[in-house]
C-alpha cells in the first residue's frame, strides 16, 4: 500500500487517505467466499481480520453473517485517480487501445 500511495502522490494533488475498511458478506460474496478471501489476504500477508456474525454485531451493530476488517486501507476518489493515471500515461506518449469488440456481443439498445 505504501508504494501505491507514494505513486499516486507523485501524480498530483490527489486526496489519498488511509483508514480501516469493513467488507461485508452478502449475496456476493457470501459467507464462504468471504472466508476464502480472508485466507487469500492472510497468505498475501495483508492485515485483516475475519469477523463472525456475533463479533460483527457486538463491534459494529451490523446484522450480517460475516465481514472482513482490513487495516490501513487506501481510500481515493476513483475518478480523480483514473484521470491522474491517464494524464501521466499520455505525458509518456503511451498508446491506449480500446477493448476488443466481441463478434458475439449484442449492441446495447440505442447504440
Amino acid at each position: 500500500m505504501d508504494t501505491i500511495a507514494a505513486r499516486l502522490g507523485e501524480l498530483g494533488p490527489l486526496d489519498v487517505t488511509r483508514r480501516d475498511s469493513l467488507y461485508l458478506a452478502g449475496n456476493l460474496p457470501d459467507k464462504n467466499e468471504l472466508a476464502q478471501e480472508y485466507e487469500a489476504r492472510r497468505a498475501a500477508r495483508l492485515a485483516s481480520r475475519y469477523l463472525d456474525r456475533k463479533t460483527l454485531r457486538a463491534r459494529f451493530g451490523i446484522a450480517k453473517s460475516s465481514a472482513l476488517l482490513s487495516y490501513d486501507s487506501l481510500a481515493v476518489d476513483p475518478r480523480q485517480a483514473t484521470l491522474a493515471l491517464l494524464k501521466a500515461a499520455c505525458e509518456r506518449k503511451t498508446t491506449i487501445f480500446p477493448p476488443p469488440r466481441s463478434s458475439t456481443s449484442t449492441p446495447a439498445p440505442g447504440a
